[in-house]
């Protein structure tokens, strides 16, 4: 899958609301999602004239890497809001919500949970665009 924990616990806060999304982040990372890739300029395929910061598409997650965005780290906002649509139901969870609870957990996971999602960003960028979203 997207890739494999490198130990056998996770890094918990204490606090049981945010451990508990977090184990949740890091099963779908596991179980549903197949890969996370790291793309140059990340273009929405339906506007090509507009980019993106990430895209979920076919059981990938893509990253989109800008100029002001040089470090692995500053990907793992973006991580977090792709997973919550990966955990939320769109037609529930409006965008302006996940962008709320985005930027709630960048605030609450503590830097080993942060560090411990990195792990699945990888260092190298793909060449390919992603796949047009198939509608219907």
């Amino acid at each position: 899958m997207a890739g494999k924990k490198k130990n056998k616990s996770i890094p918990l806060s204490g606090d049981i609301l945010i451990d508990t999304f977090f184990e949740i982040f890091v099963e779908a990372l596991e179980k549903t999602i197949e890969s996370v890739r790291v793309k140059g300029i990340l273009r929405d395929p339906d506007d090509r004239r507009k980019e993106l910061h990430g895209l979920l598409v076919e059981g990938k997650i893509y990253l989109g890497k800008r100029k002001h965005r040089r470090k692995r780290s500053s990907f793992v906002g973006t991580l977090i809001h792709e997973l919550l649509h990966v955990i939320t139901d769109v037609e529930v969870v409006r965008e302006v919500k996940v962008l709320k609870l985005e930027k709630i957990f960048s605030i609450r996971f503590t830097d080993a949970q942060k560090r411990y999602l990195r792990k699945y960003i990888p260092k190298h960028e793909v060449k390919r665009e992603p796949p047009v979203a198939s509608t219907g």
